[in-house]
């Protein structure tokens, strides 16, 4: 597991991609044409990509916004899809989704449904496996609080920063 020190707490606000505010669903639709996968991590850009008829290959939610329970969550689980549990704690990347985003992220997109990956804990830091293994062609969006969305497009300078950070992160080596 990677646990986040938190002297990288700050550093990690940064944005890794454009700021969105309140998008409209052509602006939505506009950012995914040609790009696969589209991944999503957190409860309320899934929400605004599924309510923009946008199709997710990939979600990652913890049915929380703000460390408060998402108001809107009965209308995510009720999305048809694929359905993957896993654990994670606050600040931190658990082996379990590490190698669940690892493994779903090489697999075949688009998918027809999509897959919701349920986490029980926090979902924040897998941003940066999901990062790290998003195929260049993919887009993946993450929200930033009391800002907005924020639209990623992974390259090699992206993934390499994210490796870096990865690297200082204090890793627990796993079994």
């Amino acid at each position: 597991m990677y646990i986040l020190p938190e002297r990288l707490r700050e550093e990690f606000k940064q944005l890794f991609g454009e700021l969105m505010v309140e998008p409209t669903p052509e602006e939505l639709l506009g950012k995914v044409k040609n790009r696969s996968p589209i991944v999503c991590v957190g409860d309320m850009v899934t929400y605004t990509l599924w309510k923009a008829n946008v199709h997710m290959d990939l979600a990652v939610v913890d049915f929380s916004t703000g460390r408060r329970k998402f108001p809107l969550a009965d209308t995510i689980r009720d999305i048809q899809s694929d359905r993957k549990k896993v654990k994670n704690q606050a600040g931190q990347i658990s082996e379990e989704a590490y190698n669940i985003l690892r493994k779903e992220l090489k697999g075949k997109f688009p998918k027809e449904r999509p897959l919701i990956i349920e986490v029980d804990g926090e979902e924040d830091l897998l941003l940066l496996p999901a990062i790290r293994y998003s195929p260049d062609s993919a887009i993946l969006f993450y929200g930033q609080p009391g800002e907005g969305m924020v639209a990623v497009i992974p390259n090699t300078e992206l993934k390499n920063q994210i490796n870096e950070y990865l690297g200082e992160m204090e890793e627990f080596k796993w079994k």
